[in-house]
């Protein structure tokens, strides 16, 4: 199990799937982040939301999906 990684210790890699941590929600949010505009997003079937790197205060990789 990998540990929440603070924003102030390390941005993730652009682009790759992550859940990062929202403090003014205080929710968990499946997306990236993205080069463009250094921006997290969360996509789902029906919304997007772009959020500013101050927004997120933490994030982790997401896991592989189960095999079976």
């Amino acid at each position: 199990m990998t540990n929440w990684i603070s924003v102030k210790d390390e941005l993730p890699e652009f682009h790759k799937k992550i859940v990062f941590y929202v403090n003014d929600q205080s929710a968990a949010m499946k997306g990236a982040f993205y080069r463009n505009r250094h921006k997290f997003k969360s996509y789902g079937k029906y919304t997007e939301v772009a959020l500013n790197k101050e927004d997120v205060t933490h994030w982790i990789p997401l896991p592989e999906p189960p095999t079976k």
